[in-house]
């Protein structure tokens, strides 16, 4: 379990229910008081902070369902979150740790057991670049670089064809300037391809790739994030996760 928080399952699905989702479930953020100052918040006692999660992208390898994101307030970022579930979305865990001031965001397996995730760090302007990868469904994780002398920039797409043949876009400078890299061992390296003042297309593929078959998206009305899973009669929600994450204060 993480050191930053805990994941706080306050319902599961009773056993056997399917196409139904759980009751919300909830992702505690426990602030500390380095949480606030590194993130340069004010947030007096009197007047604490809310903080919210955000779910930003969501895949399955053949044993994990793995969603990414961060947590944050009104104002600022503290710090990703990584999770994952072997039931199809009754329980979760966090096989990562959470890492202060980044965002996670896009989700991607290639085969049964290798998957990446994109992150960056920061919270004004996007910077250090990242890939997290595993190698056993989801299990476990490292923290892969993408460049040594990436300063400033995000992860704008990226696309494994194969566990090991893979291409990334990295935008820097505001989104003014575009990177195109491309990696055949996995993400252990990446060699510049191309770079561009205008976007760059992702390169085309010789098959196009699988359907999603799950998939996540906020409830306004529910402050929940749910997520579904696509079968033989549509998109079933099967999980919702709270919005609300807890609160900051000095």
């Amino acid at each position: 379990m993480s050191p930053l928080g805990l994941l706080v399952l306050l319902a599961v699905a009773p056993p056997g229910v399917q196409g139904s989702a759980a009751s919300p479930q909830q992702i505690i953020f426990n602030c500390r008081p380095e949480d606030v100052s590194g993130a340069g918040l004010d947030c007096p006692a009197q007047s604490p902070c809310p903080v919210f999660l955000e779910l930003n992208g969501i895949d399955h390898s053949a044993s994990n369902i793995v969603a990414a994101g961060d947590f944050h307030t009104e104002s600022a970022t503290l710090a990703s979150v990584l999770v994952s579930s072997t039931d199809s979305g009754k329980t979760w865990t966090e096989p990562f740790e959470r890492m202060p001031l980044t965002t996670l965001d896009h989700v991607q397996f290639a085969g049964t057991e290798h998957g990446w995730v994109s992150g960056w760090s920061g919270n004004a302007l996007p910077q250090h670049p990242f890939l997290l990868a595993t190698t056993d469904g989801g299990k476990t994780w490292r923290k892969l670089p993408i460049g040594d002398d990436i300063d400033t920039g995000s992860v704008a797409h990226f696309r494994f064809d194969s566990p090991n043949v893979g291409s990334l876009i990295v935008d820097t400078a505001g989104g003014a300037h575009h990177q195109l890299f491309q990696t055949i061992d996995g993400g252990e390296s990446w060699e510049l391809q191309r770079e561009a003042d205008r976007p760059i297309p992702m390169p085309r593929t010789s098959s196009p790739p699988p359907e999603p078959v799950w998939r996540l998206h906020a409830d306004a009305a529910a402050k929940a994030y749910v997520i579904e899973h696509h079968a033989a009669q549509g998109w079933k929600p099967v999980a919702r996760i709270l919005l609300a994450a807890g609160t900051c204060s000095e």
